[in-house]
């Protein structure tokens, strides 16, 4: 039962039956904490409550203690190694994509010059490729009028290094036939 508060100090009081969750406790299922002093003034019916302590159940193995510690770093492990994992196949991809783009341009301004001055088409898949920041691996155009482009991006991996994204591409004119005629 909770009586009034102290004159002139504030504070509560607690008597037997509102020890803990609200019932009275055996005294060998008891575990004292400790714990700041609250001014409080104690009904006589409880004469061995001390007033910086409170008594809690027995409920917790002792061999038990600090294991949700363990569990909780273990399970921050595994998040930060997928988190880890994510990012690097994420880096992995973005190269791959810039290589890819890299190499479609290349190719289309290979080809665009295939029919007109054929060496110059290779130069200018070199000049497309650097800027987009791709080196210029393999150019050909053909007789035909299709231009190959093989180009690499090079991407920095923080545990696996340097290493590099390759990418293919060809471009050519399109034959139009008349189905009309």
């Amino acid at each position: 039962m909770v009586t009034p508060p102290l004159p002139g100090g504030g504070g509560f009081s607690l008597s037997s039956a509102e020890v803990g969750d609200g019932q009275a406790l055996p005294v060998s299922s008891r575990k004292t904490i400790t714990g700041k002093r609250f001014p409080c003034r104690v009904d006589s019916a409880v004469p061995s409550l001390d007033l910086t302590e409170r008594e809690l159940p027995s409920v917790v193995d002792p061999r038990e203690r600090g294991s949700a510690t363990v569990w909780t770093v273990a399970v921050m492990a595994v998040i930060f190694t997928l988190a880890v994992t994510v990012v690097l196949i994420g880096t992995a991809r973005v190269a791959r994509h810039r290589a890819q783009t890299a190499a479609d341009l290349g190719a289309l301004a290979a080809a665009r010059f295939a029919f007109t001055e054929p060496g110059r088409g290779c130069a200018e898949a070199a000049s497309l490729a650097a800027a987009n920041g791709a080196r210029l691996l393999r150019c050909s155009t053909g007789a035909d009028g299709i231009a190959d482009v093989q180009v690499a991006v090079g991407f920095s991996l923080p545990v696996a290094g340097g290493r590099e994204a390759s990418a293919r591409a060809r471009a050519g004119p399109v034959h139009i036939t008349d189905r009309a005629g």
